[in-house]
């Protein structure tokens, strides 16, 4: 019904068209982050010292659209058992004053999860508190920020803490 030629044209312009429409669209995107008219989450980031001090840490969570408006440290985990719980404690409700009183909409926990006791305060906490909150892994930080992904990472630590 065509001929080869006005077949080849229209493959060829539609693809050019497509093309086209999303390196326009992808420059439009980047502006409009760069200029800050998308809203980004505001999330509150709780973890130990030098998982926080980390450099790719905050730029990863950054990159995913989060806004950190503040941070919380947890203390060393070399103290003993009594006084760093209770340190823990304190600074978690210093996390829940402070999500009662500023507007956020996250909490992100970047922690070692192989520390059972602190991960089991922090969770603690976190079933307390109506605000939704995600934990992280130090080293994979950026794949726990995608929800769909942090169900399974939670399943492989309970099969993982199940078998060993």
């Amino acid at each position: 019904m065509f001929s080869r030629g006005a077949t080849l044209t229209f493959f060829f312009g539609g693809f050019l068209c497509l093309v086209g429409f999303r390196v326009a669209l992808a420059r439009m995107l980047a502006s409009i982050i760069a200029t800050g008219a998308l809203a980004r989450k505001r999330v509150a980031l709780v973890g130990m010292v030098d998982h926080l001090k980390e450099n790719g840490s905050v730029a990863a969570i950054e990159r995913y659209g989060y806004s950190i408006l503040n941070t919380f440290a947890l203390p060393e985990t070399g103290a003993p058992a009594a006084e760093l719980k209770q340190a823990i404690a304190g600074r978690m409700r210093e996390v829940i004053a402070y999500t009662q009183s500023a507007n956020i909409d996250e909490i992100i926990s970047v922690l070692t999860w192989s520390d059972a006791n602190l991960v089991d305060e922090v969770v603690a906490v976190w079933m307390v508190v109506r605000i939704r909150a995600k934990m992280a892994q130090r080293k994979k930080l950026a794949w726990p920020l995608r929800s769909s992904q942090l169900l399974l990472a939670v399943e492989r630590l309970v099969a993982n803490t199940m078998a060993g």
